[in-house]
């Protein structure tokens, strides 16, 4: 089993106020989910250090749990309504900083099917937490899985770009995305 939190990837986050408030974050979907939580991801613009005040959060969050996905978010709801009160909470809103923190939450069936978020996480993905390896397999998955295409990511400036799935498809052929 991992660590509880990888502060050594929690530092890859730039700015040290919005580090905080992620911990915040963090520590509290940790404290109500419990053993439930296996892993923890930050993606997106944050992720990639591209992020401004006005930049939200993405988190991946994938759970050991059978609850509906919409319960999943009433929980969420919930521990962000808490954290919004926290004094980190409080200097974000003073400095300017947006406080939305985008959970996809998933249980472990769902996380193990591919998604097309994961073409970006594969490069640009900061793990805080990640109980018995669960999402770097998934991650080594996606890897082989654009390797076996071919795939690429095409930068068109310095934060747009596009994948290029299979750069040899043909007419009429059909692409299975199945993780193995």
């Amino acid at each position: 089993m991992v660590p509880i939190m990888k502060y050594d990837a929690m530092n890859m986050i730039k700015d040290p106020l919005r580090r905080q408030y992620i911990a915040s974050v963090f520590n509290r979907v940790r404290e109500v989910f419990g053993d439930k939580l296996v892993s923890f991801i930050i993606y997106g613009s944050v992720a990639r250090g591209m992020d401004s005040r006005s930049s939200d959060v993405d988190v991946l969050l994938i759970l050991d749990d059978d609850r509906s996905y919409s319960d999943r978010c009433m929980i969420l709801s919930k521990i962000m309504r808490e954290v919004y009160n926290t004094d980190i909470a409080k200097r974000l809103i003073e400095k300017g900083y947006n406080l939305f923190v985008e959970f996809y939450p998933l249980n472990k069936e769902e996380a193990a099917v591919f998604r097309p978020i994961y073409l970006d996480m594969v490069h640009d993905a900061i793990v805080l937490y990640d109980r018995d390896y669960f999402f770097k397999n998934i991650m080594n998955r996606v890897r082989n899985l654009l390797l076996k295409l071919g795939s690429r990511r095409i930068w068109l400036d310095k934060d747009q770009w596009l994948w290029i799935l299979k750069p040899d498809i043909r007419f009429g052929e059909r692409i299975e995305y199945e993780l193995e």
